[in-house]
């Protein structure tokens, strides 16, 4: 009785046709295969791919048969699962020695119809009235569709690339034949955007006249901003972004509204409160103590390429702060650069330090000349001096988060020795500086050196 009711449930589920006739001419007495399939009723989508399972009769008991089975798809053997990749119908087979072929199966295979995905290349979804926004179109599967056609709610077909002359909320819609069509993206228009973001780098209470501060300045994807300008009280200043970081000193105490401008690209306003000059001390500390200095020095070293290619160049220079003789003899060093351009021919123009231009890469102490400790990271350092005659006159600063066993700080008001190592052999090859005003110094040739506190100047 079992195999009698496992009988009729396959016979239900399949047409055995002249499988079961007893004048079979594919021999009678086999045994009979019955091919099912995952497919759904109506019709797959196009590259959609197809499971098949193959039972028969074995005893009392109907199983799958897994080993030994072909399958045929219009007549070409295939692998099991099969993706259908066409439109059309498809006639599928099964084939096992000793069995009879199963049941045809027809497999009907309609177009696709994947859903178009609209974005922006930005991400961002707002922008300022007049700005442009990008907009890209893939399918699904991220496969980028260019054909696709980019519309406004109305109708109105617009480009990838578009500006919105309005403010007001503007929903996009992308559709292309043979896909449906992408959800709505809306895109809301402000009358202004700030398109940088800068933020200030550090405490606002600790902000004081004549000491270097830091606004770090990003566009609206994160990305870090260079050669933005920036702007004092609206009016533009000579000081542009590097990296992503503005270095930034004013001589006076007050208040100021920063921002800053790239091209079309404007940024927030950062408000700061400068506080009075703090009194400089003529000191600097150093693993947890503190050295009085006894005098000062500045000295020219020349000037070296700042690109690889040796098209930017720089003018560089050393300051050292030396303690009192009679204590240890240790000297604080700041290694920084000025601006330099070349005007051909092994001539060069640079700019003297200030407030605004000198930017320190390396701080350092060393005794005896020998390196005690330096650092290349996060140095703090603002150069208020003038230039009269051979000496400069005025305030500096600089600082360090750790250089040594703690944080390092210098500070010095008052004249400091200016020396012109550029007519020096150890300078490369310089013939020739000197000059009132802004100084052109004319070398041999320009190299680039390695940058050590293990070479004062003295």
């Amino acid at each position: 009785m079992k195999k009698l009711v496992l009988f009729f449930m396959m016979t239900s589920l399949v047409v055995l046709g002249t499988a079961c006739s007893s004048d079979d001419s594919k021999g009678g007495g086999q045994k009979v295969l019955a091919l099912f399939s995952d497919a759904v009723e109506g019709g797959i989508a196009q590259g959609t791919a197809v499971k098949f399972t193959v039972m028969a009769e074995e005893g009392e008991d109907v199983a799958e048969v897994k080993a030994g089975v072909s399958f045929y798809v219009n007549d070409t053997e295939v692998k099991n699962p099969y993706t259908f990749n066409e439109v059309g119908e498809f006639n599928v087979v099964a084939k096992k020695s000793g069995y009879n072929d199963s049941n045809v199966l027809t497999i009907k295979v309609v177009e696709g119809s994947k859903k178009l995905i609209i974005k922006t290349v930005s991400g961002l979804t707002d922008v300022g009235v007049g700005k442009k926004i990008s907009f890209t179109v893939t399918d699904q599967e991220g496969i980028s569709i260019t054909n696709a056609g980019i519309y406004l709610t109305d109708g109105t077909q617009i480009e990838y690339d578009y500006v919105f002359k309005a403010v007001g909320n503007f929903k996009v819609i992308a559709k292309s034949e043979g896909y449906k069509d992408s959800d709505g993206l809306v895109i809301t228009v402000k009358d202004k955007v700030a398109e940088l973001i800068m933020t200030l780098d550090g405490d606002a209470d600790e902000l004081y006249a004549d000491e270097v501060f830091k606004l770090n300045i990003k566009d609206r994807t994160g990305v870090a901003v260079s050669n933005a300008l920036l702007y004092k009280n609206g009016t533009a200043t000579a000081i542009k972004s590097e990296n992503g970081v503005f270095e930034i000193a004013f001589d006076e105490e007050g208040t100021y509204k920063l921002h800053a401008i790239r091209e079309e690209d404007e940024s927030n306003v950062v408000e700061v409160t400068l506080k009075a000059k703090r009194k400089a001390s003529n000191s600097f500390t150093f693993n947890g103590r503190t050295f009085d200095v006894k005098n000062s020095t500045l000295f020219f070293k020349g000037i070296e390429p700042k690109d690889e290619a040796g098209t930017v160049f720089e003018a560089q220079w050393q300051l050292e702060a030396a303690e009192v003789a009679d204590t240890g003899g240790r000297i604080a060093v700041i290694m920084f650069v000025t601006p330099a351009e070349s005007l051909g021919e092994g001539s060069f123009t640079y700019e003297r330090p200030n407030l605004n231009n000198a930017k320190a890469f390396m701080a350092g102490v060393v005794q005896h000349n020998n390196v005690l400790a330096l650092t290349r990271e996060n140095i703090g350092f603002s150069f208020g001096a003038l230039l009269d005659d051979d000496v400069y006159v005025g305030t500096y600063r600089a600082s360090a988060p750790s250089l040594g066993e703690g944080p390092f700080t210098l500070s010095y008001n008052g004249k400091t020795k200016y020396f012109d190592n550029s007519n020096t052999q150890a300078v490369r090859g310089v013939t020739s500086v000197r000059s009132q005003g802004k100084p052109t110094i004319y070398v041999d040739r320009v190299q680039k050196t390695v940058k050590t506190l293990r070479s004062l100047s003295r």
